[in-house]
């Protein structure tokens, strides 16, 4: 059985405008909507070198957009808010079904979610998280919904009793875990791996869930065919670029491939 608790951090509404310096202003800014998985201040510091870099050479200004929470984030992209939207596989596809958007690109390599636990906790296995808390993104996270399914599968008769306290981004969830506040978190390891020495050293990682899954990037309907093959070229090319180096260093998805 899966019991859920409020939600530990709050997260108020944000706008978060990433622009350039500069940029020409011929054309209406590229609004890029990025899932909210970290706070505004470090989805700006990590992605402000991708929205340099097409400001560059679409020279066009970009603004970095965001939402409050994944439902906020979901209901944004439906109303068309963004031209171009950085989404996990699940919003993806209602996007493009049901709002018209066009996929570009796919991130590469495929991410793992995985569940921490404390060095000290004694747990070892999925079956000792029973009775225990799971510190978890939001409810609509994908790595969230991947953990509840692996415990739908540990325990098909509920008899695997876990409270899972939802927070608003996954470095949360790791530092609760870290403070032992809650018995384990649930992340990704390029996460964990970016996380202050402090957090890292009190973390281990108990196992990977079974299915992993890469973000996307979609344009909107409303963007030119020969502009939407114009940004697939640009985000393909990105991670070799100067750049591109600099995104690596603090991206859960640092390649880009073409989606198949």
């Amino acid at each position: 059985m899966i019991r859920s608790a409020t939600r530990i951090v709050l997260l108020g509404l944000f706008l978060v405008t990433g622009a350039v310096p500069g940029a020409v202003a011929a054309d209406p800014p590229l609004q890029f909507g990025i899932l909210p998985f970290a706070t505004p201040e470090k989805l700006v510091d990590q992605f402000r070198h991708l929205a340099g870099y097409l400001e560059r050479h679409l020279e066009r200004r970009v603004d970095i957009l965001s939402a409050p929470d994944y439902r906020a984030f979901f209901a944004r992209t439906a109303a068309g808010r963004y031209d171009l939207v950085f989404t996990p596989p699940h919003f993806a596809a209602l996007a493009v079904d049901e709002n018209g958007y066009v996929p570009l690109v796919k991130t590469d390599p495929p991410i793992s979610p995985t569940i921490f636990v404390r060095r000290s906790g004694g747990i070892a296995a999925l079956a000792d998280l029973s009775g225990k808390t799971v510190a978890a993104p939001d409810r609509f996270a994908l790595v969230t919904i991947l953990y509840e399914e692996a415990l739908r599968r540990e325990a098909p008769n509920k008899s695997l009793d876990t409270i899972i306290y939802y927070t608003p981004t996954l470095e949360t969830a790791l530092e609760l875990a870290a403070r032992g506040v809650v018995d384990a978190a649930v992340a990704i390891p390029a996460v964990a791996q970016r996380m202050p020495a402090e957090v890292q050293d009190r973390l281990a990682p108990l196992l990977p869930l079974r299915e992993t899954f890469a973000m996307t990037y979609l344009a909107a309907a409303r963007i030119p065919a020969p502009d939407r093959d114009r940004l697939r070229a640009l985000l393909l090319s990105f991670p070799e670029t100067v750049d591109g180096a600099r995104f690596r260093q603090g991206a859960p998805t640092p390649t880009h491939t073409v989606l198949t």
